[in-house]
């Protein structure tokens, strides 16, 4: 695995909330809802945004959360959430439906994004489905980063953004972004770099340092970049594994991949 793609998530549990209705969020759900049979394993549920809506909608009993984070499964177990585990440890659970959700592959090289599909159709029943997902390489969300100029490498830098919230926000500069970005695109920057500040204020204020010492710790703690992925790498991966009658998705405004594939 890559550690220029990878979260160090158990530092970053405590405050993921503020960040997690990004990527394969209830709206990007809702569009694949009629795909998903009960129950319901999600690979990646962290903080649990998706795994409480899901869970109040279906109830305990059909959702099943699977995080490789010890402190993310402790503050749901805090909130009341029984069904969640590593996905290391072993248990003979089957699923109608797994969820991959975006992140969990960003850190991994085409033959281990195989082995994870692998390891979950083992848990997924015959005619079964497995949704992977993953952030694009095209789309709405890519423009925007673009014209942000944070693309860097096959991804987003973080780093890049981080710099640009410290720039408008702490230092007070003035951001003059191209005259070509419409109002639309406009809106979604100024939108990601608040987003990014108010995450630097809840650490700011949790740990009783600055903002811009906060910023700092977020730069150590995330990786140094959001990886971006062409439907059609993904496609080809779960092809090799085995799945069928796949069928790729792409929504432009979320910025996400999603891949449906059957199990045999």
């Amino acid at each position: 695995m890559n550690n220029k793609y990878v979260y160090d998530w158990d530092e970053i549990a405590p405050y993921w909330s503020t960040m997690e209705n990004n990527g394969m969020t209830m709206g990007t759900y809702k569009k694949v809802r009629g795909e998903i049979q009960f129950p319901l394993a999600i690979v990646g549920c962290g903080s649990g945004l998706l795994l409480k809506n899901i869970t109040d909608e279906m109830g305990k009993a059909l959702v099943w959360g699977y995080d490789t984070s010890s402190n993310m499964l402790s503050k749901l177990e805090q909130t009341g959430y029984e069904n969640v585990s590593s996905p290391l440890q072993s248990d003979e659970k089957k699923f109608n439906t797994v969820i991959i959700t975006t992140g969990v592959i960003d850190g991994m090289t085409e033959e281990q994004i195989k082995e994870l599909i692998d390891q979950y159709k083992k848990k997924t029943i015959s005619k079964g489905k497995i949704i992977l997902t993953s952030f694009s390489k095209s789309g709405k969300k890519y423009e925007i980063a673009n014209e942000m100029g944070v693309i860097e490498e096959d991804g987003i830098c973080y780093g890049k953004i981080l710099k640009l919230c410290s720039r408008q926000f702490i230092h007070g500069e003035k951001m003059k972004w191209s005259d070509t970005v419409d109002w639309i695109k406009k809106f979604q920057i100024n939108y990601t770099i608040v987003k990014y500040y108010k995450l630097a204020q809840n650490i700011a204020k949790e740990k009783a340092i600055s903002e811009e010492k906060a910023i700092e710790w977020l730069k150590e703690v995330m990786p140094k970049i959001q990886r971006l992925f062409a439907a059609d790498e993904l496609f080809k991966c779960m092809a090799e594994s085995g799945c069928m009658d796949i069928q790729k998705l792409e929504f432009d405004i979320e910025g996400v991949n999603v891949l449906i594939g059957t199990i045999p």
